[in-house]
């Protein structure tokens, strides 16, 4: 999909990259939080080496510019973020749940 003359221009292998690559590991995540660092640094490198082909980099460059270029965080921010949402639309359903069964109580003395 890339080459010098021709191929996909970074917009259309970045979308291409959330599409089939990043909702992949969205859909894991839940099963990510349990990986090792040394597991998840695999995984980095994979997305550095992906971000590295989507905007045409020189192997030197900086994960820093990679992400700033590109756009992307990294799989395991990512994914601290994706958990966070849900365990706060978790608690927030259960709040609500309370509140209409009036079950809801106060914390405080």
């Amino acid at each position: 999909m890339t080459g010098p003359k021709v191929g996909a221009g970074h917009v259309v292998l970045r979308t291409l990259y959330k599409h089939a690559i990043r909702s992949l590991t969205d859909y894991a995540t839940p099963a990510l939080n349990t990986l090792s660092e040394w597991q998840w640094d695999k995984l980095e490198v994979t997305q550095n080496n992906a971000m590295g082909v989507i905007v045409k980099a020189p192997m030197r460059t900086k994960i820093e510019n990679l992400h700033m270029e590109t756009g992307l965080a990294s799989l395991q921010t990512r994914a601290e973020r994706l958990t966070a949402c849900f365990a706060t639309k978790l608690i927030t359903r259960a709040r609500e749940g309370d509140i209409k069964n009036g079950t809801l109580t106060s914390t405080e003395p």
